[in-house]
C-alpha cells in the first residue's frame, strides 16, 4: 500500500513529498491512521474467500515507528478491520534504527509478537545493513531498486545483487527484488532464486478501486513471465 495525494492541479504526488511535511507538522499520525485503516479494510475484502490470502505491505516512517505504543496502534486498527496480522508485512528501513537502536529492537519484537511479518525496505543503501540483519528479527529482505537497474549489463551491480540474494538464502530470509522493469533483470534474479518480485514488468501502481474490480475477475496482476 503506497499512498499518493490526488491533487486536483498537481496530479497525483508521492510520498516523498509529502510524508516529510507531515512528519515536520506533527500530522503523521492521523494521516499514517488513516492510510492503514483504509488499507487493511481493504485487504480484508480482497482474500475473503481466498485460498492464499494476499500480504498488504506498509510502510511506517522512522518518525512514526518510534513514536508512542505504535503496536497497539496498529493491533487495534487490526481489530477493527477484522484483518488477521499474518496478512500484512511491516515495512521499515534502517533508518529507524539510527536513533535509540534499543527502542527499535524493541518495537520489531513486539510487532512479531503480534503476529505480523517484517521487511527491511531499501536493502543495501545504506553503510549498516548487514549487522541490522543479524540483529534484529526481519523475515523479509526488499532489495533496493538501485542495486536491481543495471544488473542486466553491468557485472558487478549483477554480483552485488547475487550475494545479497545468497545472503538472504542463507539467513533463511524472503528476498524480494524492488524496481524490476525489463525480462533480463526478472531472468538473473530468479535464477539467483530471488523469492518475489515488484516492478513495471509485473504491474504498475493501481488504484484502490481497479484492483479490486481486477481481483474481483478472477484476474491477476500480472502473470510471471516464462
Amino acid at each position: 500500500a503506497l499512498a499518493r495525494w490526488v491533487h486536483p492541479e498537481l496530479g497525483a504526488i508521492g510520498p516523498d513529498r509529502f510524508i516529510p511535511i507531515a512528519e515536520e507538522t506533527g500530522l503523521i499520525l492521523p494521516l499514517t491512521t488513516a492510510i492503514l485503516r483504509r488499507a487493511f479494510v481493504a485487504a480484508r475484502d480482497w482474500n475473503r474467500g481466498r485460498e492464499q490470502p494476499l500480504r498488504m505491505a506498509v510502510n511506517l516512517s522512522p518518525r512514526l515507528f518510534l513514536c508512542g505504543d505504535i503496536v497497539a496502534h496498529v493491533a487495534g486498527l487490526l481489530v477493527e478491520a477484522g484483518l488477521s496480522p499474518s496478512h500484512v508485512e511491516m515495512e521499515v528501513t534502517e533508518t529507524v534504527f539510527l536513533g535509540d537502536s534499543d527502542r527499535a529492537v524493541t518495537i520489531l519484537r513486539a510487532f512479531k509478537a503480534l503476529g505480523v511479518s517484517l521487511a527491511m525496505d531499501d536493502f543495501g543503501t545504506g553503510y549498516s545493513s548487514l549487522s541490522y540483519l543479524s540483529r534484529f528479527p526481519f523475515d523479509i529482505i526488499k532489495i533496493d531498486r538501485s542495486l536491481v537497474t543495471g544488473i542486466e549489463h553491468d557485472e558487478e551491480m549483477a554480483m552485488i545483487a547475487r550475494a545479497v540474494i545468497s545472503l538472504g538464502q542463507s539467513l533463511r530470509k524472503t528476498v524480494v527484488a524492488e524496481g524490476v522493469e525489463n525480462q533480463a533483470q526478472f531472468d538473473f534474479l530468479r535464477y539467483q532464486g530471488c523469492d518475489e518480485f515488484q516492478g513495471y514488468l509485473l504491474s504498475r501502481p493501481l488504484p484502490e478501486a481497479e484492483l479490486t474490480r481486477l481481483l474481483a475477475s478472477g484476474g491477476v496482476i500480472a502473470k510471471v513471465p516464462a
